[in-house]
């Protein structure tokens, strides 16, 4: 069986898709036993085609003889993208998985799909979550729609990251509901050594030993991340713990510069920190050494960070949305993310009485990579 996966959106600068890519083909490798020297390929044997960009061609190393690198150029969500038919229908490839739901319009082969979220969807999306202009914005939608109705409809399997994403895709897709496939995934970032933590204000790109008492976010700035309420809680907040910071993580862009622009924040650059993109090892340190990691999303998927936070022994304090109770049951505390004063309460009683409870199951990308590879072998058979 020759599987490949499109892996296009590889590494850390593509946020939860790019380290979902990045821990799942790991974990494939470690499973998959090195080939065996015979005059022709075993029956059953298993060999992987990564498909890269050049841009991060030479970020993924195979370290297992089965996996093989090859180029596929074409950046997502764009016409190139979907003009590749031709070229996806030259490989050997008898299934391919696609990480996301962008797979192109015309392909008809065998094919996995991984939704993350539905999000596009969302009525918690609108023309505030692009940077586009309206008409430009509606176009595109509309062309999004299609392309996600043909990768959910056409696949072979389904994977998704939670009961709840499955249960939203089934209330818009209820006739693939045989072919839904729920895949817990993982933290992406153990726990290491202790590392120097450095913070970078919005003033300054200078790094500078990070020594304070910190409440930690990481994530993009999109609308749904509901970062605007979170900074009214934080104004509750200071008020009573002045020692405290707040950190926020993310690579920059227009949703970021806009936050950041909003009158609060422009006046307290002393109790807010906008700390940037982070590298893994900044990451870990942030994690460590965090008096409490919070998440006041919309919505979300999976939601990794609070996950890697309790790994690395940080308290979280996360919007009571389902996903939310689902992957961490107990282990967090919840707040009613459309009110900023219970926000603030419950951020301030979970730095002063830290939640420490376990998680009602254990999560590894092993466990991920057993069952997707059980995917494929299932649909390959189809």
């Amino acid at each position: 069986m020759h599987i490949a996966i499109d892996a296009r959106m590889y590494g850390t600068a593509q946020r939860g898709i790019g380290r979902y890519l990045m821990k799942l083909i790991e974990a494939l490798e470690q499973i998959s036993p090195s080939p065996q020297p015979s005059p022709t390929e075993g029956e059953g044997e298993i060999r992987y085609t990564i498909f890269l960009r050049r841009a991060n061609f030479d970020e993924y190393q195979p370290k297992n003889p089965r996996f093989h690198k090859a180029l596929w150029n074409a950046q997502w969500y764009g016409i190139r993208e979907q003009l590749s038919t031709y070229y996806l229908l030259r490989t050997t490839a008898s299934l391919i998985h696609f990480p996301h739901w962008n797979v192109p319009f015309f392909f008809n082969r065998p094919f996995v799909v991984t939704i993350h979220d539905l999000e596009l969807f969302s009525s918690n999306r609108t023309r505030e979550s692009s940077t586009r202009g309206r008409i430009t914005y509606w176009l595109k939608f509309q062309a999004f729609k299609l392309i996600f109705s043909h990768a959910v409809l056409a696949a072979r399997a389904i994977i998704v990251p939670s009961n709840f994403v499955k249960e939203q895709l089934l209330d818009k897709y209820p006739q693939v509901r045989k072919k839904v496939q729920v895949i817990y995934e993982a933290a992406t970032l153990v726990n290491s050594s202790q590392t120097t933590v450095h913070s970078k204000s919005n003033q300054t790109v200078n790094r500078e030993p990070m020594t304070d008492d910190f409440v930690l976010y990481i994530g993009a700035a999109y609308p749904h991340k509901n970062l605007a309420r979170l900074l009214e809680a934080w104004k509750i907040v200071r008020a009573q713990l002045p020692e405290y910071k707040l950190v926020l993580v993310g690579r920059e862009d227009w949703f970021w510069k806009k936050l950041k622009s909003t009158s609060y924040v422009l006046h307290t650059t002393s109790s807010i920190v906008f700390y940037g993109s982070a590298t893994d090892s900044e990451l870990a340190a942030l994690y460590k050494n965090a008096a409490l990691l919070v998440q006041p999303s919309l919505e979300e998927g999976f939601s990794l960070p609070p996950l890697e936070a309790l790994a690395f022994g940080t308290p979280v304090a996360v919007s009571d949305i389902p996903v939310h109770r689902e992957i961490l049951g107990d282990a967090a505390a919840y707040f009613d993310p459309l009110n900023p004063d219970y926000m603030a309460k419950t951020i301030l009683n979970a730095l002063r009485n830290p939640v420490k409870s376990p998680l009602p199951r254990a999560y590894s990308w092993q466990n991920n990579a057993r069952q997707t590879l059980h995917l494929y072998e299932q649909a390959s058979l189809v």
